[in-house]
């Protein structure tokens, strides 16, 4: 049953990536600005036959889950459904905010498991965890959108940063990651494997980084690569406590 989980915690966070991107893509009029953008206006219709193919697939290990998974799972898909119907219809898309909303839902799914089969044995290590997930996923959606102001604006994509300016986001992420850092540190010893917080506090310091030298990750969109790829870091602890 583990693995059918995991693969179906995959599936989920990666369905919800790929409908996010192609929802913005419907927002771009004329020329996209990144390669990423243009790869999902352009390839439109392949990218919607995955989306079907990962849903399908979802569909058919879903009767393996145990009931309580199922349940919390199906109103955790209702809401993602409810809130990108409702970015789809409503003109005014900065009122959803969308970095805090995506990133709240990507915690979730990725939460949805232990907490519906109560796995954690420490209630304070659930809510360091659950933080500092949150804190790692909003600011790294945030860390795109402050270098990818002008783009934002030239396809009329809403953004955090659109919303309330570069330089106070920037302030804000840096704070909600710091916090994070030293709530990694602070509870260190409650982790049941040293490799994990040690990965954690990694991939929140990547993302300082990329906030505090914003000249030079801009440079040949080498921010794109940090950012994408500071989530595949978890990836080493898989391999090592494996």
């Amino acid at each position: 049953m583990e693995n059918e989980v995991s693969v179906m915690l995959f599936l989920s966070v990666l369905a919800i990536y790929n409908f996010d991107h192609l929802v913005d893509s419907y927002h771009i009029h004329g020329k996209a600005m990144t390669t990423r953008h243009d790869f999902y206006k352009t390839n439109r219709r392949g990218l919607w036959l995955w989306q079907l193919i990962v849903v399908i697939v979802l569909l058919l290990l879903l009767p393996r889950l145990p009931h309580r998974i199922i349940i919390n799972g199906t109103i955790l898909t209702t809401v993602v459904g409810i809130y990108f119907m409702l970015i789809w219809l409503v003109t005014n898309r900065y009122i959803f905010f969308k970095e805090i909303m995506v990133a709240l839902i990507y915690t979730l799914a990725i939460f949805i498991v232990p907490l519906s089969q109560y796995q954690f044995g420490s209630p304070v290590l659930t809510k360091v965890l659950f933080y500092g997930t949150f804190s790692c996923a909003v600011g790294n959606l945030l860390v795109f959108s402050y270098y990818d102001l002008k783009v934002d604006k030239a396809e009329n994509h809403a953004s955090l940063v659109r919303l309330i300016g570069r330089s106070k986001i920037r302030i804000g992420v840096m704070l909600i990651l710091v916090m994070a850092f030293i709530f990694y540190l602070v509870y260190f010893d409650l982790f049941y494997h040293p490799l994990a917080p040690i990965i954690l506090i990694i991939m929140i310091a990547l993302l300082i980084v990329l906030l505090l030298f914003p000249k030079t990750f801009m440079k040949n969109d080498l921010y794109r690569l940090v950012g994408e790829y500071v989530f595949l870091i978890p990836i080493f602890y898989l391999i090592f406590n494996g």
